[in-house]
Parts: C-alpha cells; structure tokens; sequence
C-alpha cells in the first residue's frame, strides 16, 4: 500500500505573498520542501503552518463588533 501524505491533493498557497495579497501556489519539491516562484519562499510544512496561523490571526475580529473599551484593551 503507498504510503498517505498529508499534503496529497492540497494546493498550498505561500504564506508571504498572502500578506501582500498575491495569490501564488507553492511547489514541494522530493525534500519535502515548500518553494515559491514569485518570492522565493523556502520552508517546511510546519513553517507554513507557522505563518497561516499568523495571517488567520490579523482576522479573527473581523466579525465582532468591539466596543470602545475592548478596543482600549487592545
């Protein structure tokens, strides 16, 4: 039985170009590493988890209203 890989059949996009609003899909390469075309982004799947993780969290209030003391805290 061929062994499973947890990226078969995803389409990565790099994390760098997302924060500039380029949408550019990253190729892994036989050393399971992920390379960008565009900027030349280098890095491993948890490198890339790393940073998807920083970019979901600029937007994670995106929907709740804050008040002017929440914001205050912020």
């Amino acid at each position: 039985m061929a062994e499973y890989k947890k990226t078969e059949g995803v389409i990565y996009r790099c994390p760098l170009c997302l924060f500039t609003l380029n949408d550019v899909p990253v190729s892994e390469y036989e050393d399971g590493i992920f390379r960008c075309v565009k900027c030349g982004y280098n890095g491993s799947f948890e490198d890339m988890a790393v940073h998807y993780n920083n970019f979901r969290s600029r937007y994670k209030l995106m929907e709740k209203r804050l008040t002017l003391e929440e914001q205050r805290k912020l």
